[in-house]
């Protein structure tokens, strides 16, 4: 029996990782405690545990004096077991947390074990750590059993366990994506002079070579465009612009708006403002949709960006308005404004060379806009709240709902469960790779919502 105390002792210490004198330690600690109580003694009584690390062989002394176990009797025992796994608990959540206590801001690998109440649980190696619902990117697709890198963001030691916090949301992991996949970067040769994102839809890099016979942009890009694929594919497609930092500020704030086209850039260095003169019809390009162009832009470069179109009566776009729409309502344009039609000395920045994940093929519109700009706003709006209202009573059911299905409501006209109550399925079964009782259930739930059901039976 004794032999086989020490043989669990052994197999405990490589299965947890914790060192068997950190195991009979806890052991000896939990045998006086339960010890001190079933004999009723005194604080000033000596108790002392002895473990025979050869034989395994535990013996008691009180004042010096050896009693045998069996004086500690039933209920002793079962207390005893308690508190030593327990104590094991502990020892092994202190050893996890010296394990990982070094790599918060690090990017780990987990496989998603579960969802609780909208957030994910990963198995990273003995540990699980949670996904939060608010650091999970809106367009991800989550399966049980899928691989998935996340970034550990915080990790609080409790009683008997850890929390560890990760998140796939926020610029850093981007950046450690970056860090991974161009040796330049991990090296030092290029620096990233910053990054700003809008998770699951686009994010700027400004990157910077310290060294002449390195390009920055066309490293991080890889032959090909293999590195920053590998990256957009690791964020599920979301788009990412790789620019070129210049200590000029008209020349970084021209980069940082690729691929807007600048006709004449101002710089006003006292207010640190910018005033920027596109072609008329490349203006919804420059602000980007819903203006996230510029409002990156503008982050990137922390400088504020006024968008003008050239012409007499021009539309204006100021990024402050762009943040205030962001925090208010995302994605709400503001109405264009009248300005003087004088024109400005040109500037013509160096051409510096950049990267845009996405095709430059936006749509021309004119330059006096405030009623485009008003739909757009109506029905960003309206399709925000359909895709919320979907994705929160589905998930449990059917798991994150896709951006493929998303793209084909969006393509169909469907922005609202009313419109989803009606759409027939049947019509373009044989036109969709979507998985057709995903969508048949969204159909359904869209018409209990609406009372749809109970029309059709009328």
């Amino acid at each position: 029996m004794d032999n086989d105390f020490m043989m669990i002792i052994n197999a405990l210490e490589k299965d947890k990782g914790i060192d068997k004198y950190v195991l009979l330690q806890a052991i000896r600690s939990a045998m006086e405690t339960v010890a001190r109580k079933a004999l009723d003694l005194s604080e000033s009584s000596e108790v002392n545990v002895n473990i025979d690390e050869v034989t395994g062989r535990i013996s008691f002394f009180i004042d010096q004096k050896e009693i045998t176990t069996a004086k500690l009797g039933r209920i002793a025992a079962q207390t005893a077991k308690q508190v030593i796994m327990q104590k094991i608990k502990e020892a092994e959540t202190d050893v996890m947390y010296e394990s990982y206590k070094d790599k918060i801001g690090e990017l780990v690998s987990g496989v998603i074990q579960r969802f609780e109440r909208g957030a994910i649980i990963l198995e990273v190696g003995r540990a699980e750590v949670i996904l939060p619902r608010n650091q999970q990117v809106f367009r991800d697709n989550y399966r049980i059993n899928d691989r998935l890198h996340v970034y550990l963001t915080d990790i609080k030691r409790l009683h008997s366990h850890l929390k560890m916090l990760a998140s796939r949301a926020v610029p850093e992991m981007v950046q450690k994506l970056f860090e991974f996949e161009v040796p330049e970067i991990a090296e030092g040769s290029i620096e990233i002079k910053g990054i700003v994102r809008e998770a699951g839809d686009r994010t700027k890099i400004a990157v910077y070579s310290h060294l002449p016979t390195i390009e920055s942009v066309g490293a991080c890009v890889g032959m090909r465009g293999s590195r920053v694929k590998s990256i957009v594919n690791e964020l599920r497609g979301e788009k990412v612009d790789i620019v070129c930092w210049d200590e000029n500020p008209e020349v970084f704030i021209s980069n940082a708006l690729n691929p807007a086209e600048i006709l004449q850039l101002n710089l006003d260095h006292k207010n640190k403002s910018c005033k920027v003169i596109v072609p008329k019809d490349k203006f919804s390009l420059a602000i980007g949709k819903k203006g996230q162009n510029a409002r990156l832009a503008a982050k990137l470069t922390d400088w504020d960006i006024h968008i003008e179109a050239e012409e007499t009566t021009s539309s204006t776009y100021n990024i402050d308005k762009l943040f205030k729409d962001k925090e208010g309502e995302e994605g709400n344009a503001q109405e264009g404004s009248e300005v003087n039609s004088e024109k400005t000395p040109s500037v013509n920045p160096e051409e510096s060379p950049n990267l845009n994940t996405e095709e430059s093929s936006e749509e021309n519109t004119e330059s006096s806009i405030p009623e485009e700009v008003e739909e757009e706003t109506s029905e960003s709006s309206e399709w925000e709240e359909f895709v919320s209202l979907i994705e929160a009573a589905v998930t449990e059911e059917v798991g994150t709902v896709t951006k493929e299905e998303l793209d084909f409501f969006s393509d169909s006209g469907i922005v609202t469960l009313e419109k989803l109550a009606l759409f027939r399925i049947d019509d373009v079964e044989n036109e969709t790779n979507l998985d057709i009782k995903r969508i048949r259930y969204l159909i359904d739930f869209a018409k209990k919502q609406t009372g749809e059901n109970e029309h059709e039976s009328l």
